[in-house]
């Protein structure tokens, strides 16, 4: 299996790296989850450019994406299509090792949460183990655009993550539905929990 990996990454994707598609590929904690900030972007390009095909990388063909949205297989000979073709990236988390940014493609790093412990370059002597060093330093510089969460942040990120991009500080995407909900939204939840009482306080 890892031989054939190898024969896809050669044949596949790093042959495959030019003339992209009009699409965006949403990678969340490496596959694993639909989930955290891609997933709000992901909603959201759905309503304002329905013109994008949305693909998701996914660990298992059983993960559920959006309705209409498209999935492809971590590891998959579509998955290393999506790679090379897609436009746009967007993911939360570091990408595989082998991936390398095609001509003209964008990538945007939503990161997932605020750095209250040391990550990436600011870890004390440089503990963490050559593969996660040279990790860092190779994907920061394929980031175009980096997600700050707030001001805490954006004087962190860039200098844990080698980051000399654009840095947006527009808070994070996957919160945007905590200040937007409608009170039919908050119902809605309520009674998903089976919370029927009007003057209970859930936080």
């Amino acid at each position: 299996m890892q031989l054939w990996d190898k024969v896809k990454r050669r044949t596949v994707y790093r042959t495959g790296r030019q003339n992209l598609k009009n699409q965006v590929l949403f990678v969340s904690f490496g596959g694993s989850q639909v989930s955290d900030s891609p997933l709000d972007i992901s909603l959201e390009l759905e309503k304002t450019h329905p013109e994008l095909k949305l693909i998701w990388g996914v660990k298992s063909a059983s993960q559920a994406v959006p309705p209409g949205h498209s999935k492809v297989v971590v590891g998959t000979t579509e998955w290393f299509k999506a790679l090379a073709k897609s436009r746009y990236v967007v993911t939360n988390n570091n990408l595989p090792f082998y991936y390398r940014k095609s001509p003209g493609q964008i990538y945007l790093q939503t990161w997932h949460g605020t750095p209250l412990k040391r990550i990436g370059n600011d870890i004390l002597e440089n503990k963490m183990s050559a593969a996660y060093n040279n990790a860092m330093a190779r994907e920061g510089k394929y980031w175009d655009y980096l997600i700050s969460p707030n001001a805490f942040s954006t004087e962190i990120l860039p200098r844990a993550f080698a980051f000399g991009g654009r840095l947006l500080e527009v808070g994070y995407p996957r919160n945007d539905r905590l200040v937007n909900s409608t009170e039919s939204d908050r119902l809605a939840i309520r009674n998903k929990l089976g919370i029927t009482d009007e003057t209970e306080t859930v936080v």
